[in-house]
């Protein structure tokens, strides 16, 4: 397991953890039954879910898996999006995916006050040296940079032609969770 960024401190007035990002990544071949895929959980804590390749259903459930799980646990945001940026990098995916994350295909009306927000926080977050309107991996690195300054997990997963490939950061501590790095 990699760490980047200061390791985590403790808060003095909570004796909580301060918050950090853990890295998950997830590469399989899918079962598929009759070209459906079936539903790919089972219970927490049971030896099938903590080992499992397929991520739990709740994100923050990543944090019951055991840490050698973790492939790298960074204490800043701007060191969890550079491997972030690196794994988009290094799994590529066709060019189709992408449009998804094209503005053009998002059928919110951009003269919505809540659009514009959103769009300007994408702005705020965007990589150095991105042009506008962002597109493709540009603005999923922007997007993963809105929502982890605000402690929410991301997830950027997608289909091969055999395969299941995903990864996760998710942040940490979690309220009802402990960090998989304590000591039991």
């Amino acid at each position: 397991m990699a760490l980047a960024g200061p390791l985590r401190s403790v808060d003095a007035l909570t004796g909580c953890a301060a918050m950090h990002i853990h890295a998950y990544t997830t590469r399989y071949v899918p079962p598929i039954t009759g070209g459906i895929k079936p539903r790919l959980c089972r219970p927490e804590g049971g030896e099938d879910f903590r080992t499992a390749p397929y991520p739990p259903d709740v994100l923050r459930d990543w944090l019951l898996r055991p840490a050698d799980r973790i492939a790298a646990t960074f204490g800043d945001t701007a060191s969890a999006l550079a491997w972030f940026q690196g794994w988009i990098n290094d799994n590529p995916r066709p060019e189709s995916y992408w449009s998804r994350y094209d503005p053009k295909y998002d059928d919110t009306p951009p003269e919505l006050p809540c659009y514009q927000r959103y769009e300007q926080r994408l702005r705020d977050h965007a990589p150095a040296g991105s042009s506008w309107p962002l597109f493709g991996p540009q603005r999923k690195l922007a997007y993963a940079g809105l929502e982890l300054s605000g402690g929410r997990n991301v997830a950027d997963a997608f289909y091969t032609a055999t395969q299941y490939v995903a990864a996760y950061l998710i942040c940490c501590p979690a309220p009802g969770y402990r960090c998989p790095l304590e000591p039991t």
